[in-house]
């Protein structure tokens, strides 16, 4: 199973180019969340201190406007939810919720902070890393228009 799970992170972008010893550092501090379709992983405005990888099934990301649930996109294996957060200590800016049964792994501050002390080059790949995903959901969101306007 382990070696499996070392797989998947080698092919996530988030991870792109980690060295394996850096993949087992966050697996063995990672914690495994089962979820049932349906099931809420976090709310809008919730404070996140974690990030998520998401292992197997299908997330949903939803912002609420007016009223209403907007849906903002759909999460597959090897994507990663919650960087957001992660990186900037604020508010969760949309919910999630499970849109078929899924499997995720939790990432906390502190994983990331012995990864600091233990390979400073790495730290900064993965942190680079989440930049580059950060910024590609933005661009993808401003191409996709404002659903805010609804």
């Amino acid at each position: 199973m382990q070696e499996q799970r070392l797989g998947m992170l080698r092919e996530m972008p988030l991870l792109g180019g980690a060295k394996d010893d850096v993949l087992e550092l966050l697996l063995n501090h990672a914690a495994e969340r089962s979820l049932v379709a349906g099931e809420t992983l976090f709310t809008e405005g919730d404070l996140g201190e974690t990030m998520y990888l998401l292992e197997s099934g299908e997330l949903e990301v939803f912002r609420r406007r007016h009223s209403a649930d907007y849906p903002i996109r759909r999460l597959h294996a090897g994507d990663c939810v919650g960087e957001m957060s992660f990186v900037d200590l604020g508010p969760r800016s949309a919910s999630v919720v499970a849109a078929t049964d899924a499997q995720v792994l939790e990432l906390t501050h502190e994983a990331l902070l012995q990864l600091y002390e233990q390979d400073l080059e790495q730290f900064a790949l993965i942190q680079i890393n989440m930049a580059r995903e950060m910024s590609r959901r933005l661009r993808l969101a401003d191409d996709a228009g404002s659903w805010s306007r609804a």
